[in-house]
């Protein structure tokens, strides 16, 4: 018999065909196959979730942020893929929801801002287990360092996949 990890590697590090493949997953019969499968989507899930940690440990290392005392990056790489996946599960149901603009301000900013309501739920989400980092010293040295930091990392980044 052919290993089912196979079957998931186009997946692998993409949340949408491992919330199909998961939600299809429960309707195996019990035996080999459907142990080989959860195994292979463990490993997948696994995959993703680290993704996710490690981008947000850099986007808050970036913008000098640190997880909340009793939470951890691996918390919100849950917390935020969960919250979206809640939200690819609504929207064939309620298609406005990625439409509709938000003129709000949740953040206490100067001025209201547009927000949709996917952007607003998983930002709240995820600042809600941040916080600054005292470590952080905001200098006009090391504000040149997070601009230099960013035009890296836009440099390196495909025409493709930039707006």
């Amino acid at each position: 018999m052919r290993d089912a990890a196979h079957l998931f590697r186009p997946a692998r590090g993409t949340l949408v065909p491992n919330l199909a493949l998961q939600a299809t997953f429960r309707s195996l019969p019990d035996g080999d196959l459907r142990a080989e499968v959860q195994t292979a989507l463990q490993d997948s899930e696994l995959s993703l979730l680290h993704q996710v940690a490690t981008a947000y440990a850099e986007v808050s290392d970036l913008i000098g942020l640190r997880p909340i005392p009793g939470a951890s990056y691996p918390t919100l790489a849950r917390v935020g893929t969960a919250t979206l996946r809640g939200l690819i599960l609504m929207t064939p149901t309620n298609p406005d929801l990625l439409g509709l603009r938000l003129r709000v301000n949740p953040f206490g900013e100067p001025t209201d801002a547009k927000w949709s309501e996917p952007v607003l739920t998983i930002t709240s989400t995820v600042l809600a287990l941040l916080e600054p980092d005292p470590a952080v010293e905001w200098t006009d040295q090391h504000d040149h360092a997070i601009r230099t930091r960013l035009q890296v990392v836009a440099a390196d980044r495909p025409a493709s996949s930039q707006v």
